[in-house]
Protein backbone atom coordinates (compact mmCIF):
# COMPACT_ATOMS: atom_id res chain seq x y z
CA UNK A 1 0.00 0.00 0.00
CA UNK A 2 0.78 3.71 -0.72
CA UNK A 3 2.26 5.75 2.21
CA UNK A 4 1.05 9.19 2.41
CA UNK A 5 4.53 10.44 1.26
CA UNK A 6 4.64 8.52 -1.40
CA UNK A 7 1.25 9.60 -2.68
CA UNK A 8 1.79 12.86 -2.18
CA UNK A 9 5.36 13.24 -4.44
CA UNK A 10 2.84 10.70 -6.90
CA UNK A 11 0.21 13.70 -7.24
CA UNK A 12 3.11 16.36 -7.16
CA UNK A 13 2.40 17.93 -4.18
CA UNK A 14 5.87 17.81 -3.07
CA UNK A 15 9.03 19.35 -4.46
CA UNK A 16 12.61 18.54 -3.82
CA UNK A 17 14.36 21.17 -1.50
CA UNK A 18 17.93 21.87 -0.44
CA UNK A 19 18.44 21.54 3.65
CA UNK A 20 21.19 22.67 5.20
CA UNK A 21 22.87 19.49 7.70
CA UNK A 22 25.21 20.46 10.51
CA UNK A 23 28.02 17.99 12.43
CA UNK A 24 30.61 18.17 14.70
CA UNK A 25 33.95 16.61 14.29
CA UNK A 26 37.29 16.81 16.38
CA UNK A 27 38.97 16.86 12.39
CA UNK A 28 39.80 20.35 11.40
CA UNK A 29 37.86 21.81 9.22
CA UNK A 30 37.70 26.07 8.10
CA UNK A 31 34.83 26.66 10.52
CA UNK A 32 35.09 26.33 14.40
CA UNK A 33 32.09 26.31 17.09
CA UNK A 34 33.41 28.82 19.78
CA UNK A 35 30.49 27.72 22.22
CA UNK A 36 31.26 23.88 22.13
CA UNK A 37 35.02 25.17 22.18
CA UNK A 38 35.08 27.01 25.19
CA UNK A 39 32.56 24.12 26.57
CA UNK A 40 35.79 21.88 26.36
CA UNK A 41 34.08 19.65 24.22
CA UNK A 42 37.12 18.08 21.27
CA UNK A 43 34.70 17.84 18.59
CA UNK A 44 34.08 21.61 17.78
CA UNK A 45 35.06 21.81 14.24
CA UNK A 46 32.07 22.35 11.93
CA UNK A 47 30.74 19.40 9.00
CA UNK A 48 28.79 21.75 7.03
CA UNK A 49 26.88 19.42 3.84
CA UNK A 50 23.55 19.66 2.13
CA UNK A 51 20.57 16.62 1.56
CA UNK A 52 17.77 17.33 -0.34
CA UNK A 53 14.37 16.68 0.95
CA UNK A 54 10.80 16.63 -0.39
CA UNK A 55 8.69 19.88 1.20
CA UNK A 56 4.90 20.10 0.90
CA UNK A 57 3.96 22.67 -1.95
CA UNK A 58 1.70 25.56 -1.46
CA UNK A 59 -1.77 24.33 -2.99
CA UNK A 60 -3.18 27.23 -4.72
CA UNK A 61 -7.00 26.80 -6.04
CA UNK A 62 -7.69 27.84 -9.38
CA UNK A 63 -11.25 25.83 -9.97
CA UNK A 64 -14.25 27.86 -9.45
CA UNK A 65 -16.43 24.44 -10.03
CA UNK A 66 -17.52 24.59 -6.17
CA UNK A 67 -18.96 28.14 -6.88
CA UNK A 68 -20.37 27.00 -9.93
CA UNK A 69 -21.79 23.70 -8.48
CA UNK A 70 -20.25 22.10 -11.71
CA UNK A 71 -18.84 18.80 -9.48
CA UNK A 72 -20.48 17.62 -6.13
CA UNK A 73 -19.25 19.92 -3.20
CA UNK A 74 -19.42 17.21 -0.88
CA UNK A 75 -16.14 15.60 -2.53
CA UNK A 76 -13.99 19.07 -3.24
CA UNK A 77 -15.08 19.76 0.58
CA UNK A 78 -13.45 16.48 1.88
CA UNK A 79 -10.29 16.24 0.13
CA UNK A 80 -9.55 19.80 0.58
CA UNK A 81 -10.00 19.54 4.54
CA UNK A 82 -7.95 16.43 4.27
CA UNK A 83 -4.94 18.04 2.41
CA UNK A 84 -5.19 20.77 5.55
CA UNK A 85 -5.56 18.78 8.20
CA UNK A 86 -2.45 17.55 6.54
CA UNK A 87 -0.13 20.42 6.51
CA UNK A 88 -0.21 22.14 3.38
CA UNK A 89 -0.30 25.83 3.32
CA UNK A 90 -3.62 26.30 1.02
CA UNK A 91 -4.50 29.57 -0.64
CA UNK A 92 -7.85 30.33 -3.59
CA UNK A 93 -7.37 32.94 -6.17
CA UNK A 94 -10.22 35.19 -5.67
CA UNK A 95 -8.77 38.24 -7.80
CA UNK A 96 -5.94 37.72 -4.89
CA UNK A 97 -4.08 35.27 -3.35
CA UNK A 98 -6.31 34.98 -0.37
CA UNK A 99 -4.61 32.52 1.80
CA UNK A 100 -6.64 29.83 3.85
CA UNK A 101 -6.39 29.66 7.47
CA UNK A 102 -8.90 27.26 9.12
CA UNK A 103 -11.11 24.38 7.71
CA UNK A 104 -14.04 26.41 8.74
CA UNK A 105 -12.83 29.55 5.84
CA UNK A 106 -12.63 26.66 2.92
CA UNK A 107 -16.43 26.46 2.06
CA UNK A 108 -16.71 30.22 1.85
CA UNK A 109 -13.41 30.08 0.37
CA UNK A 110 -13.90 28.08 -2.71
CA UNK A 111 -17.22 30.03 -3.21
CA UNK A 112 -15.06 33.42 -4.04
CA UNK A 113 -12.29 31.27 -6.46
CA UNK A 114 -12.00 33.15 -9.45
CA UNK A 115 -10.83 31.61 -13.03
CA UNK A 116 -7.70 32.72 -14.36
CA UNK A 117 -5.02 31.31 -17.02
CA UNK A 118 -2.11 29.05 -14.66
CA UNK A 119 0.57 30.63 -16.78
CA UNK A 120 -0.95 34.42 -16.13
CA UNK A 121 -1.11 33.72 -12.55
CA UNK A 122 3.01 31.87 -12.51
CA UNK A 123 3.51 35.04 -13.53
CA UNK A 124 1.71 36.79 -10.92
CA UNK A 125 3.05 34.47 -8.06
CA UNK A 126 6.90 35.06 -9.26
CA UNK A 127 6.12 39.35 -8.91
CA UNK A 128 5.68 38.46 -5.26
CA UNK A 129 8.55 36.31 -4.92
CA UNK A 130 6.98 32.57 -5.43
CA UNK A 131 8.43 29.37 -7.43
CA UNK A 132 6.18 27.96 -9.71
CA UNK A 133 8.41 24.75 -8.57
CA UNK A 134 7.04 25.56 -4.90
CA UNK A 135 3.22 25.83 -5.98
CA UNK A 136 0.25 23.53 -6.94
CA UNK A 137 -2.34 25.73 -8.96
CA UNK A 138 -5.37 23.52 -8.24
CA UNK A 139 -7.64 24.16 -11.36
CA UNK A 140 -10.23 21.99 -12.33
CA UNK A 141 -8.63 18.99 -14.11
CA UNK A 142 -6.04 18.84 -10.91
CA UNK A 143 -8.94 19.02 -8.55
CA UNK A 144 -10.29 15.74 -10.25
CA UNK A 145 -7.31 14.28 -10.14
CA UNK A 146 -6.68 14.91 -6.48
CA UNK A 147 -10.33 14.31 -5.31
CA UNK A 148 -9.75 10.46 -7.52
CA UNK A 149 -6.61 9.72 -5.78
CA UNK A 150 -7.29 11.07 -2.19
CA UNK A 151 -10.78 9.50 -1.93
CA UNK A 152 -9.87 6.63 -3.28
CA UNK A 153 -12.06 6.37 -6.27
CA UNK A 154 -10.83 5.66 -10.11
CA UNK A 155 -9.14 8.24 -11.87
CA UNK A 156 -11.51 9.78 -15.01
CA UNK A 157 -11.67 12.56 -17.38
CA UNK A 158 -14.67 15.16 -16.00
CA UNK A 159 -17.24 16.34 -18.05
CA UNK A 160 -19.08 19.62 -17.63
CA UNK A 161 -22.64 19.81 -19.16
CA UNK A 162 -23.23 22.62 -21.81
CA UNK A 163 -26.62 23.14 -19.56
CA UNK A 164 -25.23 23.80 -16.39
CA UNK A 165 -22.46 25.94 -17.89
CA UNK A 166 -25.13 28.13 -19.70
CA UNK A 167 -26.49 29.09 -16.09
CA UNK A 168 -23.14 30.87 -16.07
CA UNK A 169 -23.14 35.03 -16.61
CA UNK A 170 -21.38 35.12 -20.04
CA UNK A 171 -18.19 37.35 -19.12
CA UNK A 172 -17.64 34.97 -16.14
CA UNK A 173 -18.52 31.51 -18.64
CA UNK A 174 -16.11 33.21 -21.05
CA UNK A 175 -13.21 33.59 -18.23
CA UNK A 176 -14.03 29.94 -16.95
CA UNK A 177 -13.37 28.33 -20.17
CA UNK A 178 -10.50 30.07 -21.51
CA UNK A 179 -8.69 29.71 -17.61
CA UNK A 180 -9.14 25.62 -18.34
CA UNK A 181 -5.39 24.30 -19.36
CA UNK A 182 -5.18 21.45 -22.06
CA UNK A 183 -4.36 19.17 -19.46
CA UNK A 184 -5.91 17.59 -17.78
CA UNK A 185 -8.58 16.96 -19.87
CA UNK A 186 -11.73 18.39 -18.82
CA UNK A 187 -14.45 17.67 -21.61
CA UNK A 188 -17.76 19.14 -22.68
CA UNK A 189 -21.20 16.93 -22.96
CA UNK A 190 -23.15 19.01 -25.82
CA UNK A 191 -26.68 18.87 -24.92
CA UNK A 192 -28.32 19.96 -28.11
CA UNK A 193 -27.55 21.12 -31.34
CA UNK A 194 -27.90 25.08 -30.06
CA UNK A 195 -25.09 24.17 -27.47
CA UNK A 196 -23.14 22.60 -30.28
CA UNK A 197 -23.18 25.85 -32.54
CA UNK A 198 -22.40 28.26 -29.70
CA UNK A 199 -19.17 29.50 -30.62
CA UNK A 200 -17.86 29.69 -27.21
CA UNK A 201 -18.20 25.85 -26.72
CA UNK A 202 -16.58 25.47 -30.23
CA UNK A 203 -13.75 27.54 -29.67
CA UNK A 204 -12.96 25.29 -26.39
CA UNK A 205 -13.42 22.55 -28.13
CA UNK A 206 -10.79 23.48 -31.22
CA UNK A 207 -8.42 24.45 -28.76
CA UNK A 208 -8.36 21.40 -26.82
CA UNK A 209 -9.68 18.75 -28.68
CA UNK A 210 -11.94 16.89 -27.09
Amino acid sequence: MMSQNDLHQKLGLLVEAPVPSIAFTDSQTQQIDFERLFEGQSDYYVLSSQTNKFKKKQIIITDPSFRYDLMPKANILSFYYQLFDEGFDISVWTGELTPVKKTEDLHASLSQVQPICHHHLEQILARKGLAKEDCYLAGMGQTNILSSHLLSADPAPIFLSTSNLKKIPEKELIDLLASIPDQPIVGLVIESITDFLNPLFVDYLLRHQV
